[in-house]
C-alpha cells in the first residue's frame, strides 16, 4: 500500500467522498490532516490526506537504499 493518499471529493457527491474516507480508515490507513475544502467558483471541493502509520509502512525501495548502504560499508 501507499504510504499515503489524498481522498478528493466535492458537495454534490459528498456520500461518495465520505465512503472513500472510511474505506481507507478501515484499511488502516489515519487522517493525515485537517479537511481541506476549496471553492472553486459554485463548485466546492474537499480534499482529505490519509496516511500509514510508520509501523504499518514497508518501503520496499528504501529497503534496497539500506542494503546497498551496507555493502558499501564493507
Amino acid at each position: 500500500m501507499k504510504a499515503y493518499q489524498i481522498i478528493a471529493g466535492h458537495a454534490q457527491a459528498m456520500e461518495d467522498f465520505e465512503q472513500k474516507v472510511a474505506e481507507a480508515l478501515e484499511l488502516g490507513y489515519v487522517l493525515g490532516s485537517d479537511l481541506i475544502a476549496h471553492s472553486h467558483g459554485s463548485e466546492l471541493k474537499f480534499y482529505q490526506a490519509m496516511v500509514l502509520p510508520e509501523e504499518d509502512f514497508e518501503d520496499e525501495e528504501d529497503e534496497d537504499d539500506w542494503e546497498e548502504d551496507e555493502e558499501d560499508a564493507e
